[in-house]
This record gives structure tokens, C-alpha cells and sequence, in this order.
């Protein structure tokens, strides 16, 4: 028997990521395990005759009308074009900074968590506006989707958030019916605007955590690209370099200007190497005497 949820979980888990739809997986599953339990007996039938008073008194919920009203707050916002906009006009911003596009992010996206509450709208609308523009600044893959992950789950803790609504709903409940239990009949109650206010400092906390992170992740990720692309151009110079030098031996050997011997060709490849690798501008030297002086 107690393998039996287990099993539940797995199934869903299995219905979601073979891509059905969330609410039909959940009904579907739920359903179809109500029947396998009617038939082997751990399932009573009359709790099925209970859906229709349950859902009507989840409709009657003033509390839980909260959530439909966010989903639709977040899609206007993400069709609309407004959440775009916001991210655009933070960039600018920051635009001076090196993690200037991962700050903008992080702000948006808590932004946008406390106005939506959700962590679905919250993570596509970063994901489509977002992932191009970090993967062509340069950021890495990881980070970038890491980042926009992150952001987007700031809707579970930054008030007003559906899943504070749903929990503020279920911990009131919990908390009447633990309070009968203990005999206490002047009740308190647990309201949602009392987990808001609790969610309030941590949503903070964790949005100035993101943001150290980003900036410190950020400007080692930018020291390390300028440091291979230093390390690749110095690469091309000096295999340039090699070949301006091998050509002006073989020029003068074959056009029999001046005979050199390997110490007199390891002066002058010295001499043409600083010349063509060096940073700055080479101040010529006069040399009056020979080779070898």
C-alpha cells in the first residue's frame, strides 16, 4: 500500500515529460488511479461522488480567485510587449557595466515575479527575450540558461506570488485545525497577506544574492574571453611572424645578398621576432659597427 503513491508520482512525472499537458495529466492520472484503487479495494467510491462539491467550493474561494487573475496579468504582459520593452530600457541602463545585460535580467525578473506571481510566465518571457541576447553578448550557455532559471523562479518568494496564495490557503486550514485540537476556540488565523509580509525581506535577500553572483560570475567570464582572445591574436602574430622571418632568410640566401652563419641568422631572427611580436612601436638603433658588434 505504501507503494502505491509512490507509483502516482512516477506516473506523472512520466505523463509530464513525454509532454501532455499538465492538467490533463494530473486529472487523467488522479482518475484513472481512483479507479484501479475502487477495483482492488483501497479506494472508496463515494469519494468520487464528492468532486462536484469540491470543486464548487474551490470556486467559491475568494482567496484562490487571486491565481487566474495573475496567469492572465502575465500574459498581457508578455504579449503586449511591455516585459520586452522593461528589459530593453535596463539594459541601457547598465550598459556601462561589464554584467550590465545579467543585472537588467535579475531586475526585470523580479519585477516581473512581483507583478505576474508565477514562475511559468516568468521563465518563458525571459527565456524568449533574454537567452539570445546573453548568448550573443558571449555568455556562456550554462550561465545563461542558469541565470534566466533562477530569475524566473524569484515568482515563488516575491509577494504577491500564486504559490504564497495556495499556501496561504492551505496553512490557514492547517492552522484552524490544529488549534481545535490543542482546544483552543479563539482562533487565529493565518492570512496571505501575512506570508506576503514574511516573503518580503528573503525575496530581497535573495535578489542581492543574485546579483553579487551575476556580477562577480559576469566580469571573470569577460576576463577570461579577453584573455583568450588575446591568447589567439598573439597566436596569429606570431605564426605571421615565422613566416615574414623564414621568407626574408630564404630571400637573402637565394638572392645571395649578404652571407649569414647560424649565429649572424639567430641575431637577425631575434632582432625581426621583437620587431613584429612587440606591443609598442620599436625606436630604431643605429649600428655602426658589424654583425657580430
Amino acid at each position: 500500500m505504501e507503494i502505491i503513491p509512490l507509483l502516482l508520482i512516477a506516473l506523472i512525472c512520466g505523463a509530464l515529460i513525454l509532454g501532455y499537458p499538465v492538467a490533463f495529466t494530473l486529472a487523467g492520472v488522479s482518475i484513472l488511479y481512483a479507479f484501479l484503487g475502487i477495483q482492488f479495494g483501497f479506494f472508496e467510491e463515494n469519494l468520487l461522488r464528492n468532486i462536484p462539491i469540491r470543486i464548487f467550493g474551490i470556486m467559491n474561494n475568494q482567496t484562490l480567485l487571486a491565481v487566474p487573475l495573475f496567469v492572465l496579468m502575465g500574459v498581457i504582459l508578455e504579449r503586449s510587449g511591455i516585459a520586452a520593452k522593461m528589459l530593453q530600457d535596463m539594459a541601457a541602463i547598465f550598459r556601462g557595466t561589464p554584467s550590465g545585460l545579467s543585472i537588467s535580467i535579475i531586475v526585470v525578473g523580479a519585477l516581473l515575479a512581483a507583478s505576474t506571481g508565477i514562475v511559468g510566465a516568468t521563465v518563458v518571457t525571459m527565456g524568449l527575450m533574454s537567452l539570445p541576447a546573453l548568448i550573443k553578448q558571449g555568455y556562456s550557455k550554462e550561465f545563461s540558461s542558469g541565470l534566466v532559471a533562477s530569475t524566473g523562479t524569484l515568482g515563488q518568494i516575491i509577494p504577491p506570488s500564486i504559490a504564497l496564495v495556495l499556501l496561504g490557503d492551505v496553512m490557514t486550514n492547517a492552522y484552524q485545525r490544529a488549534q481545535n485540537n490543542l482546544g483552543i476556540f479563539s482562533q487565529k488565523t493565518v492570512s496571505v497577506g501575512d506570508l506576503f509580509v514574511g516573503a518580503i525581506i528573503p525575496g530581497i535577500m535573495i535578489i542581492i544574492g543574485y546579483l553579487a553572483y551575476a556580477q562577480e560570475i559576469a566580469s571573470a567570464m569577460l576576463r577570461r574571453q579577453q584573455a583568450t582572445a588575446i591568447v589567439a591574436a598573439r597566436h596569429k602574430i606570431v605564426e605571421g611572424a615565422v613566416g615574414m622571418v623564414e621568407m626574408a632568410l630564404d630571400q637573402l640566401q637565394e638572392k645571395d645578398v649578404v652571407e649569414l652563419d647560424e649565429e649572424k641568422k639567430a641575431a637577425m631572427v631575434s632582432n625581426l621576432m621583437v620587431v613584429l611580436c612587440a606591443d609598442k612601436e620599436v625606436a630604431p638603433v643605429v649600428n655602426s659597427g658589424t654583425l657580430n658588434h
